[in-house]
């Protein structure tokens, strides 16, 4: 399957070119809009699959219907919920992301990132890409995100991109159980 024509935001490119997904990974995305970065995860599936979420009614039906192909191939599934509100069983992700989500950075709560630091497969990778309004904030969300992060046991990285005028920040974090090689929930 190829992918629709039209510019692809950088960020978006980015982030899942940083994600490196395998052919087989299971994916999770937060807040997928209109499923352009789920788009370029599915292309890159073979056996995986890739769940992609959002809260609005719009941004789903607009998913659904761009990853058409690789929904009826069984590789990809858009569903609309609130990722506080989502299933998150332990073991089931191999990564999960977001782009530009303000959630994990506007007072993100503990128990959320806990769960989806859980919800990882050891080796998997939790990471939130932000494309801030002004440089200014970048410091801001940085120290947000890694506090966040860091406050439930998390190793954290962080990494700066240059995105023309702006600063895409890539936040990548490994669970607890990823130091100690055991799994909490297991």
């Amino acid at each position: 399957m190829t992918r629709r024509a039209g510019a692809v935001p950088e960020r978006v490119a980015v982030t899942v070119e940083r994600l490196d997904v395998a052919p087989d990974a299971a994916v999770l995305e937060i807040g997928c809009g209109a499923g352009v970065a789920a788009e370029l995860v599915a292309a890159r599936l073979r056996t995986g699959t890739i769940l992609a979420t959002d809260r609005s009614a719009t941004a789903v039906a607009n998913a659904r219907r761009r990853l058409a192909p690789y929904v009826a191939g069984g590789r990809a599934r858009v569903e609309q919920i609130a990722v506080e509100d989502a299933d998150l069983p332990p073991g089931t992700y191999d990564a999960i992301f977001a782009i530009n989500v303000n959630v994990f950075w506007t007072g993100t709560d503990p128990a959320l990132v806990g769960r989806l630091l859980r919800a990882l497969r050891p080796a998997g990778r939790l990471v939130l890409a932000y494309e801030p309004p002004s440089p200014d904030r970048v410091p801001v969300i940085e120290a947000r995100l890694r506090g966040a992060l860091e406050g439930v046991g998390a190793t954290v990285s962080v990494a700066g991109h240059p995105l023309g005028r702006s600063r895409l920040l890539v936040t990548e974090a490994t669970p607890p159980h990823q130091r100690t090689g055991t799994n909490p929930d297991s």
